[in-house]
């Protein structure tokens, strides 16, 4: 698995899913369309606050593809129960990560999340037209960055800069 960085700006890398709880599977990140992929877990309460806001996205851009990835979620029937319990709150696909059957490394944590130095979940990437990383942060914190890639007036080159710069001021990198 790449264990390189992931940053604004950067090409998405490839998407791994694991099995599709709710949804179809996504054409996965094609170029011409824009995505949101946000790693989250049912056990944390930020993740457990973003689920109806995600649901709000997902009707406010309905062009716009939300793919939910339940990361380090063993149990499979126990998601499903969630997300049934959920109901039209959670309303955007949400798939399980890939884990590697040899290694039992997730696929999400380790070509995502780490690269992005992301520290915790939930976390959310949005993917350009282009197949860009447009940006990376929480998922309550995106309306205003996504509506700007969809209307195509996000600053890319401007978000680059501040990303790494802020990447610098917290010397994670």
């Amino acid at each position: 698995m790449n264990h390189r960085e992931l940053l604004v700006g950067d090409p998405a890398p490839e998407l791994r899913l694991g099995a599709i709880l709710k949804g179809a599977r996504p054409a996965i990140l094609q170029s011409d369309s824009i995505h949101v992929v946000e790693f989250w877990r049912t056990t944390c309460p930020p993740c457990l606050a973003s689920i109806p806001h995600l649901t709000q996205l997902q009707v406010r851009h309905p062009a716009v593809t939300i793919i939910g990835v339940a990361v380090s979620e063993p149990d499979v029937e126990h998601l499903r129960t969630f997300i049934a319990d959920k109901g039209e709150t959670m309303n955007y696909i949400v798939a399980m990560d890939s884990v590697d059957s040899v290694t039992g490394v997730s696929w999400g944590r380790s070509v995502w999340l780490k690269p992005a130095y992301a520290i915790g979940v939930p976390m959310a990437f949005i993917v350009d037209r282009d197949g860009r990383i447009a940006w990376i942060g929480r998922p309550l914190e995106m309306d205003d960055v996504l509506a700007a890639v969809v209307t195509g007036s996000w600053d890319m080159e401007g978000a680059i800069i501040a990303h790494r710069e802020n990447l610098a001021t917290q010397k994670v990198r």
